[in-house]
């Protein structure tokens, strides 16, 4: 795109955000860090259940042992709702992962990042920003 269309909020980034920079997003931080370590031990919860033990073994078991009442198959049901609510709850993390990013780094999408690299500056538009991997791991304090 040429430089005269681009938008007017340039931000240079860092290629290392400091301690100092993190520090008021600690608690943030902290509550995302267990909010995906309670996502990932549900999810993994929820899956291998469905793995284990195919649906037609379970609604036999279930007619043969409890009649009309079926709780197997109920359980089920419920693991699959909550599937349903791991997906969404997978997409708010997304979310908040994406928010944290624009407030450390202070950018977000439309703005303009410079960046200089080996004595060379790049110029490049924010489309997204989120946390991942290693930018997720807490300092020591």
């Amino acid at each position: 795109m040429p430089i005269d269309f681009m938008p007017v909020r340039e931000a240079a980034l860092s290629p290392v955000i400091s301690a100092a920079t993190v520090k008021p997003y600690h608690k943030r931080l902290r509550a995302l860090l267990e909010a995906e370590r309670v996502h990932e031990m549900m999810s993994r919860a929820a899956y291998e259940m469905e793995r284990e033990v195919p649906g037609e073994i379970l609604a036999v078991a279930d007619r043969i042992w409890f009649g009309e009442k079926k709780p197997i198959q109920t359980a089920r049901e419920a693991w699959r709702h909550l599937e349903d609510e791991l997906e969404r709850w997978e997409k708010e993390l997304e979310a908040e992962r994406s928010d944290l990013a624009r407030s450390i780094l202070g950018i977000g999408p439309g703005d303009i990042v410079t960046s200089q690299s080996r004595g060379r500056l790049s110029r490049l538009s924010v489309i997204g920003t989120s946390l991942i991997g290693p930018a997720l791991k807490m300092p020591r304090r």
